[in-house]
């Protein structure tokens, strides 16, 4: 047990270490420099391509991949049989954007889509062809491979979208950068992997994962559909401007979900999948995430919040301002989608896929709604005020159940994360107070360089003064990433 605890923190240490690098390397130079030679339209454009390409590659595997990571002993017949089964669905869906490209240019009105989304078919099929390997490097917990194969394919990607913007290749530097991506990923996942991939094909073996592997599909689809909607109906009723603005403050969101709630449960699930016999073991795992998560993430998310207008004013230029108001609202937004990862992390662990399926489906119809009424309002402030608000009313419900799934309530789910929203929440009021003494003629990056400082000592002075003996707890978690050798128990 402590060898698998060892490995479980070092999963969750590498590859939040490897997200932070990727979003590092996005937001401090990739994203900054592209918005000074291509356009919030020209953004937009792109953001309108990949999410029609993104919906396709839903399709990629059925989530054949996930049913093998969580399979007790899966046999060369079936690693060969899930590899060929996505080869092929590559090879249709590629196929089928590719001819659906002119209708989808028309539905935004924009003729020019049409080749972007011919040229971004390819990523269908890059997409299929690595995810078995990928897998299997899960299923392995090659943790520090697959964060070299990611950080690598970032790396790459983002020299090739700079290079071709300083090219002046406009929006095709976004192309060209995704295609990039998907390329490294897949040359490097062939090298790395030792799957037992021939030339087999038994539709028997593929059959036997099926009915976990279509319901998980279908809780993914319909959850990729409310992620996307709010961009189409964006780009559709509002263009692509709104489109490109919005996008850059779901970016900023995105952050915690990615570099930090996907790292955990990527390195969590081929773990807890395995020791689905001690609930117990379950549930501290899920409570301890739950706990680092909202102490490392809440007191960002607030700050981001406060600080909107020089962090944009800074990172992107004066021509993105409107970015400000959205992103003082969707981080709040990301802070809980975070946390949902964990409790989504343990449903896909227990096989429930039929319990993401429910729950896919309410989430889509109420984000559906909030979206709706953003676009009427014609403002994407209020779409963006609204989404919160959706969110702030399937976070609670859905964690009552995961914690009651595992035998607890959510005393006990408040109990870990109450330390970190209510140090936060003292931290944004004394830096309001702060932020109003600042001169008004005070510098964006004097306002930065006197704020974040102050707020990081608020936040960790709060700690010791009203938990200090959970933060000493916390210390000792985070002590773990770099000494799992004295771990013992999770």
């Amino acid at each position: 047990m402590g060898q698998t605890a060892r490995t479980i923190v070092n999963g969750i240490g590498i590859n939040t270490g490897a997200n932070l690098i990727k979003t590092l390397v996005q937001f401090a130079i990739v994203i900054p420099v592209l918005a000074r030679f291509l356009s919030p339209d020209e953004f937009g454009l792109a953001g309108m391509a990949v999410a029609f390409i993104m919906f396709f590659s839903q399709f990629s595997d059925f989530g054949i991949s996930t049913a093998v990571v969580r399979h007790p002993s899966p046999s060369r017949a079936l690693w060969s049989s899930a590899f060929w089964t996505n080869i092929g669905l590559g090879v249709c869906l590629s196929g089928l954007a590719f001819v659906c490209a002119p209708v989808i240019a028309a539905f935004f009105e924009r003729p020019a889509l049409t080749a972007i989304i011919k040229v971004l078919s390819l990523i269908i099929l890059l997409h299929c062809s690595f995810l078995i390997p990928m897998a299997w490097l899960q299923r392995a917990l090659k943790f520090k491979t697959i964060a070299i194969i990611d950080v690598a394919s970032v790396l790459v990607s983002a020299l090739v979208a700079i290079g071709a913007a300083l090219l002046g290749l406009g929006v095709w530097a976004l192309v060209l950068q995704q295609l990039a991506l998907y390329a490294v990923k897949v040359l490097a996942t062939f090298l790395c992997h030792r799957a037992e991939i021939a030339f087999v094909y038994r539709f028997s073996e593929i059959k036997a994962v099926l009915a976990f592997s279509l319901r998980l599909t279908g809780a993914e689809l319909i959850g990729f559909v409310h992620r996307n909607l709010d961009n189409v109906l964006i780009g559709k009723f509002l263009g692509a401007a709104a489109l490109g603005f919005y996008g850059r403050a779901y970016t900023v969101m995105l952050v915690p979900v990615h570099s930090l709630g996907t790292s955990a449960g990527f390195a969590l699930y081929p773990v807890m999948a395995q020791t689905l016999n001690q609930p117990q073991r379950l549930s501290a795992l899920y409570l301890k995430a739950l706990s680092m998560l909202t102490g490392l993430v809440a007191p960002m998310m607030v700050g981001l919040a406060l600080l909107a207008d020089p962090f944009v004013s800074i990172w992107l230029g004066a021509d993105w301002q409107p970015v400000a108001p959205l992103i003082t609202l969707l981080v709040f937004v990301g802070l809980m989608q975070t946390l949902q990862n964990v409790a989504f992390t343990v449903w896909k662990a227990l096989g429930r896929a039929d319990v993401l399926l429910r729950w896919s489906v309410a989430q889509t119809l109420l984000f559906s709604s909030a979206f709706a009424f953003g676009v009427w309002t014609g403002d994407i402030q209020a779409l963006a005020g609204a989404y919160l608000l959706a969110n702030a009313v399937i976070f609670v419900p859905f964690q009552w159940l995961t914690c009651r799934r595992l035998g607890g309530d959510l005393r006990a789910l408040w109990g870990e994360v109450a330390p970190g929203v209510i140090c936060s929440a003292v931290m944004g009021g004394l830096l309001l107070i702060a932020a109003a003494c600042l001169p008004e003629t005070a510098a964006d990056w004097s306002r930065l360089a006197c704020l974040i400082p102050l707020g990081i000592g608020i936040y960790f002075l709060s700690w010791r003064l009203l938990f200090k003996r959970r933060l000493h707890a916390l210390g000792e978690d985070l002590r773990l990433l770099r000494r799992p050798e004295d771990l013992k128990t999770i």
